[in-house]
């Protein structure tokens, strides 16, 4: 008999660091856990590691004792078999880590190592596109002004202006105002803008 959980990652801006940490957040708040009395140093059974050689996330599960070990406590419910946790990665997150769709880790009573199958993108968003929907662009019928690859660390300041003005020619018709908005380049949906404090500056001529 296994039980599952579910993990649910909240809105932000992670690396894989941040997503192991917070991974580890969740096995420790379930119990999922062992600490060693000595040290202190807490043991998890599910890691994630960056290979950087191998251009891949690489998930490392261990498998979980039979019983309590010797000079370690837990609150897990120990089934007397040794067992890998097995880990699964949905729609969207399997991209993340460059893994196919409901891609599963296999079980096993031993360290097992899994390599991404895809290249991994760990920012779906990585480049965003400036639409007007009333410009004129012979190659997409979106209206695109301009696009912006924010390479900042969290937190920081994103400052992007192309070396020289980029001007467009509107379509034809009078208008009385300019709609611009702000779409992922990967799904061409408007992305949330949680930053009040955002300044565009349009030339227009």
């Amino acid at each position: 008999m296994s039980n599952e959980y579910y993990v649910e990652i909240p809105i932000g801006l992670y690396e894989i660091a941040d997503f192991k940490a917070y991974f580890q957040f969740v096995m420790s708040e379930n119990n999922h856990t062992m600490t060693n009395t000595s040290t202190g140093s807490t043991i998890y059974f599910i890691d994630f590691v960056v290979s950087n050689t191998a251009y891949s996330i690489d998930i490392i599960t261990y498998p979980v004792p039979a019983f309590l070990p010797d000079g370690f406590t837990s609150n897990i419910a120990f089934i007397g078999v040794e067992k890998n946790p097995r880990l699964k990665l949905p729609s969207a997150i399997n991209e993340i880590f460059g893994y196919e769709e409901d891609f599963i880790t296999d079980a096993g009573s031993s360290i097992l190592t899994f390599n991404s199958t895809i290249a991994p993108n760990v920012s779906p968003d990585n480049s965003v596109l400036v639409i007007c929907d009333q410009v004129f662009n012979e190659f997409s019928n979106l209206g695109i002004l301009y696009a912006i690859s924010p390479f900042v660390g969290i937190g920081s300041l994103i400052v992007d202006k192309p070396s020289h003005p980029i001007y467009s020619k509107l379509r034809h018709g009078n208008y009385n105002s300019l709609t611009f908005r702000i779409l992922s380049s990967k799904t061409f949906r408007p992305i949330e803008l949680i930053d009040p404090e955002i300044n565009f500056i349009f030339s227009i001529k």
